[in-house]
């Protein structure tokens, strides 16, 4: 019987966190108006979690286990989902409305931010896109000496741009970013592939009812030295 109490009393405080979050922001919820809201008492509360921000990685954890699955199989595929999931949410219901607090409560808070990144939450984007880009080196899909880390920032960063100049993502950039990204960033034995198949339906067309246009070069003549006068 306390084992069940013991789980309900969990729900119950991470639904109430979840509440609060909708309509405060992160840094102005308190643990004692999380368990108030909860019906339980503060000392309940941390039977469960040793603080706030262990609460909310919880919170977080669980709203992420509701997005779309990212593993497919196609890792270009599998990074557009995620950074869709991350920047262009479901505007109904609480993913949407709190997830923009949610980024900006790990900007002000570089301890949790840090914690997240370092796999805090295991289903988190940024851990999800390290394993989809490890997967595509793997594969041979992207270059083998790729920074992961540093490719993740390069990957969020335009979106993140969009999203604090505009305050929304368009639904398209997180598939041209992602595209781009992969072109850059191919490996050679990628490129090569690439490169023989655009030969080779090159040369399809070159065969079919169209001329072969011509190729012009352009000559780049030095300037020519100005006689001193005399």
């Amino acid at each position: 019987m306390a084992r069940t109490l013991s789980q309900e009393s969990h729900r119950a405080n991470l639904a109430a966190f979840l509440k609060l979050m909708e309509r405060r922001r992160i840094e102005d919820i308190t643990t004692e108006a999380i368990a108030r809201e909860a019906g339980a008492s503060k000392s309940t509360l941390y039977k469960h979690w040793p603080n706030k921000d262990s609460l909310l990685a919880e919170v977080i954890g669980k709203l992420l286990a509701r997005l779309p699955a990212a593993d497919s199989g196609n890792c270009r595929e599998d990074a557009v989902r995620v950074l869709r999931n991350m920047f262009i949410p479901e505007k109904e219901g609480p993913f949407g409305r709190v997830w923009p607090k949610i980024f900006g409560y790990a900007a002000s808070h570089p301890e949790f931010c840090s914690a997240l990144n370092n796999g805090l939450i295991k289903s988190s984007p940024r851990h999800t896109l390290t394993t989809i880009l490890r997967d595509a080196v793997a594969s041979g899909e992207l270059r083998a000496n790729l920074d992961v880390g540093f490719a993740i920032d390069l990957l969020a960063g335009p979106l993140l741009h969009h999203r604090l100049l505009h305050g929304e993502v368009p639904s398209n950039l997180p598939e041209q970013v992602v595209g781009t990204f992969w072109e850059v960033l191919a490996s050679r034995r990628r490129r090569r592939d690439v490169f023989r198949t655009a030969r080779r339906q090159g040369g399809s067309a070159a065969r079919g009812s169209r001329p072969t246009p011509r190729k012009e070069t352009l000559a780049f003549k030095a300037p020519s030295a100005r006689k001193p006068p005399a």
